[in-house]
């Protein structure tokens, strides 16, 4: 355990059980952080991150908080583990099943709270190393299988992956000495995408011989910036022709209007949508609560389906999971003046995914029409390589767009 932590006073001891495939950190009886949030990653020959939100009270005591990579596909092989703490009271999704009333977790006011210290907030020292002795090929749902893996050509070896971060002041003098290790990402460099099976070859061939033809659709990307990004990429793997970037900001601001105008005169059928960057960046000086966010995200979604209720079997809506971003020097300041924290993040894409299930559970037209499109096994093992601060390197961004053009295509191929 790293000793000048802000949350080593606060821990025992931290317990690898290889058996349950989990970390477990075990809390003081007297701690100040009875619910820490945490954010762990392990670096080796692949990535995986640390799952927090499994029960595991029953099991290992009402003091340990444990995170499990168990669902992942890992080679065997050494790996770095790191731990970092995010908050002292979490108040993100793990935190909801705690709550006896969900109301009183969407309406949690977090825009007072402050991260612990990114200078010294990892817990796990430069030693925390653990041996996977078997391939583990776990990870579970109907998403394709994929990981990010070491390339052995570009280095000798894995090196530890630290969780990049912005020191005070780096913002607007990043070439202070202060500021080179805590921001260099080179190691993250090392690694590349890997599907499973070669699946990723064999969408490439597909998107070569249906991008000329009607059998994929006009795609408008709804979004800001990462969204424009995202339609780089489109263009990037040759898929160009079918794609259009919706400029929004806001949940509201996707209007009738503006999706009529999109299928009409754009000529789309499959809306991407992702609205979640600037309701907790800084631009208005405040954050959207989740309860705000939700009820946006839930109101535009209901519209849309409105719209496109007697189109169903020609339009697609897909909600995608929220990328996170590196902890800026806003993000880790205290107060905050911007709240993109991984903790806000993930509640927001809980959040989309979960008014997207409320909508398909109780309209047989929103079940046909919506989605949820979840990127997350993509972009959370590289949640800190944005090399501007806040949006993606190519290579992740590609990847991202190509799982989306497979299954934009095969559920459009589906419905013909």
């Amino acid at each position: 355990m790293k000793q000048n932590s802000t949350l080593a006073s606060e821990i025992s001891h931290i317990w690898h059980f290889p058996s349950d495939h989990t970390i477990c950190i075990e809390l003081k009886n007297n701690t100040r952080c009875p619910r820490p949030a945490f954010l762990g990653r392990l670096s080796g020959p692949s990535l995986a991150m640390l799952d927090w939100g499994r029960e595991t009270d029953e099991k290992f005591g009402p003091l340990m908080r444990c995170g499990s990579y168990e669902y992942q596909w890992l080679s065997a092989g050494m790996y770095f583990l790191e731990v970092i703490g995010l908050f002292c009271e979490d108040f993100g999704v793990n935190s909801l099943k705690r709550k006896e009333n969900e109301l009183d977790w969407l309406s949690f006011d977090f825009k007072h709270k402050c991260m612990e210290d990114p200078n010294s907030n990892r817990i796990t020292d430069e030693g925390s190393y653990l041996m996977i002795k078997e391939d583990q090929n776990t990870a579970s749902g109907p998403t394709p299988k994929g990981r990010w893996v070491f390339q052995t050509t570009l280095g000798s070896k894995p090196v530890p992956l630290h969780s990049r971060y912005q020191p005070q002041g780096c913002l607007r003098n990043p070439d202070q000495e202060i500021c080179e290790n805590p921001t260099d990402g080179t190691a993250l460099g090392f690694y590349s995408f890997e599907w499973e099976g070669n699946v990723g070859e064999r969408w490439r061939e597909r998107i070569n011989i249906t991008r000329d033809s009607r059998n994929f659709p006009k795609v408008c990307f709804f979004g800001f910036s990462h969204s424009r990004e995202l339609e780089s990429a489109f263009e990037r793997i040759g898929l160009g022709k079918h794609v259009a970037h919706v400029k929004a900001k806001y949940p509201e601001d996707i209007t009738v209007s503006l999706l009529n105008y999109s299928y009409v005169e754009r000529g789309c059928t499959a809306f991407i949508i992702a609205v979640a960057q600037w309701p907790g960046s800084r631009f208005q000086g405040f954050p959207y609560l989740f309860d705000r966010f939700y009820a946006g995200m839930k109101q535009m979604a209901e519209t849309a389906i409105r719209l496109f209720a007697d189109r169903a079997d020609e339009v697609r809506v897909y909600l995608r999971s929220i990328h996170e971003i590196p902890i800026g020097e806003r993000t880790g300041s205290c107060p905050m003046s911007d709240w993109r924290s991984p903790v806000v993040m993930h509640a927001y894409s809980h959040l989309v995914e979960k008014a997207v299930r409320e909508i398909r559970e109780r309209d047989e037209a929103g079940n046909k029409i919506i989605r949820f499109l979840d990127t997350s096994f993509i972009i959370s093992p590289m949640w800190d390589s944005a090399p501007d601060w806040g949006h993606l390197p190519l290579n992740v961004t590609d990847e991202e767009a190509l799982f989306m053009a497979s299954v934009v295509s095969n559920n459009f191929l589906d419905c013909r």
